[in-house]
């Protein structure tokens, strides 16, 4: 088993936003009425402000998301990821920067909310309820941004539980195959990140009229880049593809592939 308490944290991501929008059953209903429909046909949510600040704001959310499951892998539940050691300086890096943007964009909002809620009134007109609007406070109490980071634990790692030594030793084999089952889903993880790249990469120049961008091949060189990192399990089929990968298909710029039918049909 890897030394994974030398090698790797456990990180776990929280992000909340208010959603800007409300369920309206009254609407729910007129529109049953207006249509002569019987039974749940849907739900009216409105849109309470115009939506580009909201946008701009999980724009940057789902950017560090992003950064956030390519630089990890998940580990046994579904909020805690691994990270490897190698990998940390960069996580944090960009945690910082893009925490710093989330802020800045959720207090600019704030500080809008009141006119952004004038507009609303006049644009919804009739559609317009006020007790659908949170107080300024609880808008803003609503956008949290968390990481947290933990060190891991070895199975049965120092532990002192006044327990006998029966059932202690049910403890640690327990600890160990819950961690057996997580390094498979860590090393299952890294497998699809590139099996997801090669496949895409794979389906594009395959196509002969397909046209694609630079980020076609960058996609799958960043996957390889942090691949070894995050093959925590040191699992040498997982080294042995990753590597082949590197070998078959970068060796061509984006340029060479898109005009060098040969390179593009050899490279698919």
């Amino acid at each position: 088993m890897p030394n994974l308490k030398d090698s790797t944290v456990l990180v776990r991501l929280g992000i909340t936003s208010w959603p800007g929008k409300r369920h309206d059953p009254k609407i729910d209903e007129q529109v049953r009425i207006a249509n002569s429909a019987h039974g749940d046909i849907g739900r009216f949510n409105k849109v309470l402000l115009a939506p580009q600040r909201l946008k701009e704001i999980a724009a940057v959310v789902n950017a560090f998301r992003s950064i956030h499951y390519h630089l990890t892998a998940p580990w046994l539940d579904e909020g805690l990821r691994i990270l490897p050691a190698k990998l940390y300086t960069e996580h944090q890096t960009e945690e910082r920067k893009f925490r710093q943007d989330f802020e800045n964009k959720v207090a600019a909002f704030i500080a809008d909310y009141p006119q952004l809620k004038a507009d609303a009134k006049i644009a919804m007109n009739g559609l317009f309820n006020e007790a659908d609007y949170p107080d300024i406070a609880a808008v803003a109490a609503r956008f949290t941004w968390s990481v947290r980071y933990y060190p891991v634990a070895e199975a049965g790692d120092d532990w002192r539980l006044d327990l006998d030594d029966e059932h202690m030793t049910e403890l640690r084999e327990e600890a160990r195959r819950l961690e057996a089952i997580a390094l498979a889903q860590t090393t299952r993880s890294a497998a699809e990140k590139l099996s997801e790249a090669v496949a895409h990469m794979a389906e594009r120049l395959s196509d002969p009229k397909a046209k694609f961008h630079g980020t076609l091949l960058t996609n799958l060189t960043d996957v390889l880049d942090v691949l070894p990192a995050l093959n925590v399990a040191n699992d040498p089929t997982l080294t042995a593809l990753a590597d082949e990968a590197r070998a078959k298909l970068t060796g061509h710029t984006t340029e060479k592939l898109k005009t060098d039918t040969t390179a593009r049909s050899e490279t698919a």
